[in-house]
């Protein structure tokens, strides 16, 4: 059973964008704005489209969704800790990935994903302003801070059920048998020149067991603690076909304030 163990799910999206609202706040720079649509859709629609594609096994040939790459995880190497609040557990992994140019992209950093499962039992409903407290992303792309303390209340999307449910193809080791919601951050990005980028995320998540009745429930009196290092190195080809030009006002097209 998972009652011991929070889903902190990553993965990175980027949508080419060449012009920003003048809304933008400037702890944005660089992401596109959390109240903004995106082809086709707000954060909500995105956070649900991507978490369900994660939750459903991130199949690579359903990775695309209006144009859009959602990108898998890094694998990670335990670097040692043993996952309490006062000894947390040191994860870091790296990622090689290649993107046509113009290609969207963006990036969950956290997500809690209730699950139901085979005996019945269905995970319990974290609260939002607990959740905010004791995550803190770090997210940068190409040194620049993007997310942050600062912002990140921005980006989050509170407790949201998937409808319908996502089904799992066979029950997980530890006797899942279905997602049933989620509550997260999902940012969506600027676009990437062509050459060669450096995405990083450091994130830690520190539970002390006396900040939640749901959190006591999940981890007990040892509380949980978990740090994230993770890059992606993102290779974008120079374009052979369309010029910047081109497909900038395509984009305008599909980038609704």
């Amino acid at each position: 059973m998972k009652r011991s163990s929070v889903k902190i799910i990553l993965g990175v999206l980027t949508l080419f964008l060449t012009s920003l609202p003048q809304t933008m706040a400037a702890d944005d720079l660089g992401i596109v704005p959390a109240k903004s649509r995106a082809f086709g859709k707000g954060l909500t629609r995105w956070s649900e489209t991507y978490w369900r594609w994660f939750s459903a096994g991130a199949n690579p040939a359903q990775s695309q969704v209006n144009g859009v790459q959602m990108l898998p995880v890094p694998s990670f190497e335990n670097m040692g800790g043993q996952g309490t609040w006062q000894d947390p557990r040191r994860l870091r992994g790296t990622l090689e990935i290649n993107l046509a140019p113009g290609t969207p992209f963006a990036l969950g950093t956290y997500s809690w994903i209730r699950e139901a499962y085979y005996d019945g039992y269905v995970d319990p409903y974290l609260d939002d302003v607990a959740v905010l407290d004791v995550v803190h992303p770090i997210l940068k792309i190409d040194g620049k801070t993007v997310l942050s303390d600062k912002n990140k209340a921005k980006y989050y999307v509170p407790t949201t059920e998937f409808d319908p449910t996502v089904l799992y193809d066979e029950p997980t080791e530890y006797g899942a048998i279905e997602a049933v919601s989620f509550q997260g951050i999902v940012v969506l990005g600027m676009p990437l020149s062509p050459g060669i980028h450096t995405i990083h995320l450091h994130q830690s998540i520190f539970i002390p067991y006396e900040e939640d009745e749901g959190f006591y429930s999940l981890f007990g009196p040892d509380g949980y603690g978990v740090i994230y290092d993770l890059t992606w190195i993102v290779t974008v080809p120079k374009p052979t076909k369309r010029s910047p030009h081109d497909v900038s006002r395509d984009f305008k097209r599909t980038f609704d304030k």
